[in-house]
């Protein structure tokens, strides 16, 4: 009846609600902890049966991918290897887009001066690139979506730029 309706919309808010504050990477116990890569890899696996069997395939994916933008660095090596190798030899097309989308909200909302442009996502850029650039020889598919989080931002911060710029021409007026 309709408190059965009612207890399933509370469930699906609470799932809802779980799966955008999840940080942890399966396989390890903490934000930012140690990943067993082994633990990882079987937990992908069969969570993707779960989900196929929920016709939720796609957006369990997504959630996943978003969640590997939340791995530890190895000294300054980032990502962590077990998603490095995941991303290289077992990924989809949804996880790898939405690693590159995580990547990109992990960030959160920023805050510059009107005529600042885009210095701090150059900063950002500069800074995958180096990820990118250490991985790519061994891990070359997770370079070239940390180079696709790169693009993105030099995008973004022309766009900034170009926001300035129009901001200080105001000004000159």
């Amino acid at each position: 009846g309709e408190d059965d309706i009612e207890n399933s919309k509370a469930l699906a808010r609470n799932a809802w609600d779980l799966l955008h504050r999840w940080k942890v990477v399966p396989g390890s116990k903490t934000v930012g902890g140690e990943i067993d890569e082994e633990v990882l890899s079987s937990w992908v696996n069969r969570t993707r049966e779960l989900l196929l069997e929920a016709d939720r395939l796609d957006v369990g994916e997504a959630h996943i991918g978003q969640v590997f933008a939340h791995a530890r660095r190895d000294g300054d090596i980032w990502p962590a290897l077990a998603v490095r190798n995941f991303l290289d030899t077992n990924s989809t097309e949804v996880i790898d887009r939405n690693f590159v989308v995580g990547i990109h909200n992990k960030r959160g909302v920023t805050s510059r001066g009107m005529t600042e442009g885009g210095d701090q996502e150059r900063a950002l850029a500069a800074q995958y690139e180096v990820f990118a650039s250490q991985i790519s020889d061994e891990w070359p598919k997770t370079a070239r979506l940390l180079r696709r989080v790169v693009e993105g931002y030099r995008e973004e911060a022309r766009r900034n730029d170009e926001e300035a710029q129009r901001i200080q021409e105001g000004f000159d007026l």
